[in-house]
């Protein structure tokens, strides 16, 4: 998921939060007339609440279909409470979720991932340039960032390479266009007989080159 959320309560002093009404200028003859010596009405259950304590933010999380997908936001949203955002979880089938995020549909906060098909950071960092309008769903958009991509995507010296990637990660954190949350781990019980089973990113294994020895 990618936003970063600041919360910012109001004013809770007391008598800090209601500005000061002007006074006519004509307050004296007002102050004479019987209507204005007339009780104020009393104030409203919103106004009431309002005055007891600042505002949560709201905001929606929405989520595909898939196991666990409600659930994690399920979490987020109780653990957002105690920072005061008050966060309603909608779901919608896969297909149309990410058709949303891919197409630039307005969301306020989306789960999505991305699972590396190669074993280089920059396969993740990619998917935030900001010319990457297919999976970039946060639009997330930054030079300097596409610039040291760009300066990786070519450098042959590991060592600065792995500084360039370093420098796009730390912008990325800086910037926080997403907010990580958790890593796809895949589990497989192998025998020992078992040959040219191999782990890879993807955890995909075609049978044509397993064999039980």
């Amino acid at each position: 998921m990618t936003y970063s959320i600041t919360a910012k309560p109001s004013v809770t002093v007391p008598g800090d939060a209601a500005p000061v009404a002007e006074k006519p200028a004509n307050d004296k003859a007002v102050a004479d007339q019987p209507e204005a010596k007339a009780a104020a009405p009393a104030a409203t259950e919103e106004e009431a609440k309002d005055e007891a304590g600042p505002k949560p933010l709201r905001l929606t999380i929405r989520v595909g279909t898939g196991l666990g997908h409600e659930e994690t936001a399920r979490v987020i949203a109780d653990q957002w409470k105690t920072i005061g955002v008050e966060a309603t979880i909608v779901t919608e089938p896969n297909p149309a979720h990410f058709a949303r995020l891919r197409d630039g549909g307005d969301f306020d906060v989306a789960r999505t991932g991305w699972i590396a098909d190669e074993a280089d950071p920059i396969d993740l960092l990619t998917v935030l340039r900001s010319d990457n309008v297919r999976f970039n769903y946060p639009r997330y958009n930054n030079r300097d960032y596409d610039k040291l991509l760009d300066q990786a995507a070519v450098d042959m010296d590991v060592e600065r390479r792995k500084q360039e990637l370093g420098a796009a990660a730390a912008l990325l954190a800086a910037d926080a266009p997403i907010i990580p949350l958790l890593g796809y781990v895949s589990l497989s019980l192998v025998s020992p007989t078992l040959t040219g089973w191999s782990d890879n990113p993807l955890n995909v294994h075609p049978t044509r080159f397993l064999a039980v020895n």
